[in-house]
């Protein structure tokens, strides 16, 4: 069975306060094709979602309850409704 690879156009943004989740998904993500840009908050995800209109967002839902992460959370799919948002989190067992 042969892996499937991306468009050569697509792009992705990843948005965590994390950076090891930051690190870890962009390296997987480049290694399999894509472009990828990252934010460490809701403010500059939203600058990178108008300059770069990447054809997905995986955006943290824990990111830290500050205005730039609800304003991300909340304003990305109403001002670009062309790019797809999925969700992500990380939970940790204790």
């Amino acid at each position: 069975m042969s892996k499937a690879h991306p468009p050569a156009s697509a792009s992705i943004l990843v948005v965590d306060d994390d950076p090891e989740i930051v690190t870890m998904l962009s390296t997987r993500l480049s290694k399999r094709g894509y472009k990828v840009s990252t934010a460490n908050d809701g403010h500059r995800a939203l600058e990178l979602a108008k300059r770069d209109r990447p054809d997905l967002m995986l955006l943290d839902v824990m990111m830290r309850e500050s205005p730039a992460g609800k304003s991300a959370r909340s304003q990305a799919g109403p001002r670009h409704p062309g790019i797809k948002i999925v969700m992500v989190t990380r939970s940790v067992s204790r």
